[in-house]
């Protein structure tokens, strides 16, 4: 995750065990995260 952050400048503000529970696979990091590096863009 923190790779994720520091390649498109964004911060992904999850509490830890709220992440575990919410990101099982892949597919759930980048439905998470694209809409955070949309709206950097």
């Amino acid at each position: 995750m923190l790779d994720i952050e520091e390649a498109y400048g964004i911060e992904i503000v999850l509490d830890t065990a709220e992440a575990w529970n919410k990101l099982s696979n892949v597919g759930d990091i980048v439905d998470a995260t694209r809409p955070l590096i949309a709206a950097n863009e």
